[in-house]
């Protein structure tokens, strides 16, 4: 029988849940913290496994097809930072550097060695909380309470980044502010990360509601109604929480925003009208629920103090980046500029359009594969397409406890969608919350009646 730490569990999650505070974690400072308490938690899992004093619940075995695919990805990755790779792959720089310094510096593929470095240590911290999540998640008991530590950090967030707005709060304490690009309704650009995050505290919040009472045979309206007013399903304090994460996406900023959160909504929806997450009529209170108090708060919003619609400037911006990051990718297309240079290189391709600094391509597939080259971000790519297949199947196919799997489908929904127009995927914050999502969804995509993996 396993026997779980459930030290390493909890601090998992506070680790995670508390990552926004010191502003998203985007600071060197800030994610080297969560990188340090995540690996400690993964060397002090790895010890308990060592010495037999615990088993894992997914093995090499049910997850050598992801750990190779990982494989490829950060081992490219570190490959991009070494001296010793034939000088053909180099990337140019180095040798126009050497011959005006007069100085043997030893070219690498990557542009900046120190950015490849620390982006594939923020690539390998996401990859420990998965792996913890992925162990810990299998009990149903767990994923629920994960599922809930998302649901109530995303409110807590959500309402923190809405006082902010309505009283012209600044940061206080390191929690998000105007400043770290996580603002609610900052800049456009600024509030793509906030968006996502409480997004995806949304798919949890509809999951667990659709999953309340779902295998109940009763299917009259007024059976379901007391139901709720019972408490036999879904519990007040998570329907008044699920519409709560609902307004706050009624009034995102960006109509992209609120259109990924719609995608991702309709996800969860699809796979639970295929799957057995939930009846046909609650299926139907879900949609009719989700679309009328969308469509309230936002009339309010918009009669009240209607938000700015996105400028076409924007808009032009936004396709002048990504075609002069197509040129960038057009220059190394195989190997890649550098896991994390997209800075650096984009010095080279900018216009007086752009200001001095560019720090993100927002478009996450864009800058994976001018940083990587295209056959690692292939790889990269269909990771995250096994996660998806993994979690549709287990929401799919599952009897029981699908509504974990089926989150985990839409919020990689919601990760692709906003992986094309924006930089969500380079928050730490938003990331590492995605990562104990999935892993958790993956966790739940197998029967939990399945034996552990002996290897």
């Amino acid at each position: 029988m396993r026997s779980e730490q459930p030290v390493i569990y909890w601090t998992l999650i506070l680790v995670v849940v508390l990552a926004p505070l010191p502003y998203a974690s985007i600071h060197p400072w800030s994610w080297s913290f969560l990188a340090c308490a995540i690996g400690a938690l993964v060397a002090a899992w790895s010890v308990r496994v060592l010495v037999g004093v615990q088993k894992p619940a997914f093995g090499l075995r049910a997850t050598w097809p992801f750990i190779a695919l990982l494989a490829v990805f950060a081992g490219w990755a570190a490959l991009q930072t070494v001296t010793w790779t034939p000088a053909a792959w180099h990337h140019p720089l180095w040798e126009s550097a050497a011959r005006a310094l007069d100085l043997d510096l030893g070219g690498r593929v990557s542009l900046s060695p120190d950015e490849t470095f620390a982006a594939l240590t923020r690539l390998l911290t996401y990859a420990g909380i998965f792996w913890l999540a992925l162990q810990y998640g299998r009990r149903t008991a767990r994923a629920e309470q994960i599922f809930l530590a998302i649901i109530i950090a995303g409110a807590a967030y959500g309402l923190w980044g809405l006082l902010q707005l309505w009283f012209g709060w600044e940061s206080r304490l390191g929690l998000p502010g105007p400043d770290d690009g996580w603002f609610a309704w900052g800049t456009v650009a600024d509030s793509h990360p906030y968006a996502t995050y409480v997004s995806m505290a949304l798919i949890c919040a509809s999951a667990l509601v659709l999953a309340r009472g779902a295998a109940t045979p009763r299917r009259s309206l007024g059976d379901l109604i007391r139901r709720l007013a019972d408490g036999s399903g879904a519990s007040w304090p998570l329907l008044g929480v699920w519409l709560l994460l609902l307004a706050m996406i009624s009034i995102f900023r960006s109509p992209g925003d609120m259109t990924g959160a719609g995608v991702a909504l309709v996800a969860l929806f699809a796979v639970a009208s295929v799957g057995k997450l939930a009846r046909p009529l609650r299926l139907a209170v879900f949609a009719v629920g989700s679309v009328l108090t969308i469509a309230v708060v936002a009339t309010i919003q918009e009669i009240v103090a209607p938000i700015a619609p996105l400028a076409t400037s924007d808009a032009h911006e936004l396709d002048q980046l990504q075609s002069l990051s197509l040129d960038a990718i057009a220059g190394a297309p195989l190997l890649g500029t550098g896991y994390g240079t997209f800075e650096d290189i984009f010095r080279f391709y900018r216009t007086s359009d752009f200001p001095a600094t560019v720090l993100h391509a927002r478009s996450g597939y864009l800058e994976t594969i001018l940083e990587l080259g295209l056959p690692a971000a292939i790889a990269a790519f269909l990771l995250v397409a096994g996660l998806l297949l993994l979690t549709l199947s287990g929401a799919v196919r599952r009897q029981r406890d699908s509504a974990y799997a089926a989150a985990g489908f839409a919020a990689t929904v919601l990760i692709g969608y906003h992986a094309a127009y924006d930089y969500s995927l380079q928050v730490p914050a938003v990331i590492a919350t995605y990562s104990l999502l999935i892993g958790t969804a993956c966790a739940q995509a197998r029967s939990s009646r399945r034996e552990d993996d002996d290897w």
